[in-house]
């Protein structure tokens, strides 16, 4: 099992950590195989060590079905207007998205990384408040399916002539997340989106925080550890195809419950539209949303006893350190705390 350090590929970050010659010096010191890079456009090959990066999360619009689904009166009205949505998804049809997600993939197989990460979710801004959610789990499953097959397929509508013709090399491995998609909460939908992306090297990231932010009834870590061994329990035919873990935790089910409860029931149909406002600036709205989910989702360092039957279970060709970090002393720090959990 690898162990590696999930990393967002931007500049300020990456002053954190120094050169690629630093960073194989870090990587030594602190027991890692490698990096995930969360991929922001960057020439990864300049900015880490050949050789070590062996995953790559693709970039991922929260908020897409309904440009999928080219729904222009929704995106009007979600948006505040035409042009503030066609600057977001970079164009005005689903064209524009399978060509930006189409080059990513095809970037990461330039880069020989053994496997890219590819979120199957859909939430928008004002959902993250009140967990009222225009498209369902199945929904947004069967959406994702045609856009994964329209990205894998060599003669598909994202290849350019670097790869058509040719499958990629990589994994493709789908990850969960407590909106509506892939939440591991049906484990008949869970088997539905496997069963249906046309790729041979195809599996799952199950993502332990975003596995606890799914049961808003977890309060302790017995609680949150009896919860997973349920979803292995139900997936028990799908635990081969868990190829890699994203490790951190997050226990805000009493939170969630009381935000929701406030949003839901205090407040009038339209107060969202009023706090977080469609009278607003959309991506002043988007940070407020993105600030709530912050809050749900801590990513905190993995500390709750009872994680090596699980990985046990599941025998991960990748542990991936994914906690949040707010300074460089906090992600050196956060990093020995992990490390100590295992021992090492």
């Amino acid at each position: 099992m690898k162990r590696v350090l999930s990393f967002p590929d931007v500049n300020d970050r990456i002053e954190w950590i120094g050169t690629p010659e630093q960073q194989l010096a870090m990587l030594e010191e602190y027991s890692l195989d490698g990096f995930e890079i969360i991929w922001c456009d960057q020439k990864v090959q300049e900015r880490f060590p050949s050789g070590k990066v062996p995953g790559m999360h693709l970039p991922f619009y929260a908020d897409w079905m309904s440009f999928w689904l080219e729904d222009r009166d929704w995106l009007d009205y979600e948006f505040g207007g035409r042009a503030v949505w066609q600057e977001f998804f970079q164009g005005d049809n689903r064209e524009a998205m399978i060509r930006y997600l189409g080059s990513s993939l095809e970037y990461a197989d330039a880069q020989h990384v053994e496997y890219v990460v590819f979120h199957v979710s859909q939430v928008s801004v004002d959902e993250a408040f009140d967990y009222q959610f225009h498209y369902d789990d199945l929904s947004v499953i069967n959406e994702t399916i045609k856009l994964i097959n329209m990205l894998l397929d060599p003669q598909g509508p994202g290849r350019t002539a670097a790869t058509r013709g040719r499958p990629y090399r990589f994994q493709f491995l789908m990850e969960n997340l407590w909106w509506s998609g892939l939440n591991m909460r049906d484990a008949s939908l869970t088997r539905h989106l496997f069963d249906s992306v046309n790729y041979e090297h195809k599996g799952f990231v199950l993502d332990f925080g975003h596995l606890l932010n799914a049961n808003t009834s977890i309060r302790t870590t017995d609680d949150a550890v009896r919860w997973i061994h349920h979803v292995l329990d139900e997936h028990e035919d799908l635990l081969p195809f868990i190829k890699a873990v994203h490790l951190h935790q997050s226990l805000t089910g009493a939170f969630v419950e009381a935000s929701c409860a406030r949003y839901r029931e205090e407040l009038p149909p339209t107060s969202l539209d009023r706090l977080n406002g469609r009278e607003q600036d959309y991506y002043d709205r988007y940070r407020v949303s993105y600030e709530q989910v912050a809050r749900i989702d801590q990513h905190a360092v993995w500390e709750m006893p009872g994680l090596n039957p699980i990985l046990q279970r599941i025998n991960p060709d990748y542990l991936v350190y994914e906690f949040r970090s707010a300074t460089k002393d906090d992600l050196f720090s956060n990093l020995k705390r992990q490390n100590r959990y295992f021992g090492l």
